[in-house]
């Protein structure tokens, strides 16, 4: 699934592109000075892509070390309920289950 900000910030980003190129293509300059101009233009949309990129994986590293986190967590709460004995597991694809009951159970 992708992001709908992430899908409108490449869209503005192409559409910036796309409109720079027209206008320097179009405009009535000498082939040095368009070429110089591509060249300017060209290393500040890197600038800016660069940039973007980095806010990207930082977002995806924060986004990361929250799943981590939360799976800690929930791997901890498992354990803690295993180990007390309130549980019920069974393995599948084998005919084997393990079930541990309460002492009141197994009159």
């Amino acid at each position: 699934m992708t992001n709908p900000k992430i899908n409108l910030m490449l869209g503005i980003f192409a559409g910036g592109i796309a409109g720079a190129v027209t206008a320097l293509l179009y405009a009535p300059k000498s082939g040095r000075m368009i070429r110089r101009d591509i060249s300017h233009k060209t290393d500040e949309l890197l600038g800016d892509a660069s940039k973007y990129l980095g806010t990207v994986k930082t977002r995806a590293s924060e986004i990361i070390s929250d799943g981590k986190s939360k799976l800690d967590y929930i791997s901890k709460e498992i354990g803690k309920i295993y180990n007390s004995g309130d549980h019920e597991f069974s393995h599948r694809g084998s005919n084997h289950s393990r079930r541990k009951t309460h002492p009141a159970h197994n009159s």
